[in-house]
């Protein structure tokens, strides 16, 4: 399973949400990809300040807020 999120560096949203997909490692197997939305116009257009964004093998299940309880159900799946 890969897990995208999207964020830049300073957002403390973010970082909120790095820390959540850290305590989330050992109850489902997943990669973690993070993308610089300032890297990327495009990116940076779509999102802007929306971040941060997380995406579960391509399915937004995140914006803004990160909530454990959120985040658990979506890496659980159907």
């Amino acid at each position: 399973m890969i897990v995208t999120l999207y964020g830049r560096a300073g957002c403390s949203l973010c970082e909120k949400a790095r820390r959540v997909l850290e305590h989330l490692r050992g109850e489902a197997d997943f990669q973690v990809v993070e993308v610089d939305i300032a890297r990327d116009p495009d990116l940076l257009a779509r999102y802007g300040e929306h971040i941060p964004v997380v995406l579960v093998d391509g399915v937004e299940v995140a914006r803004g807020v990160v909530a454990l309880p959120a985040l658990r159900r979506a890496l659980r799946g159907p």
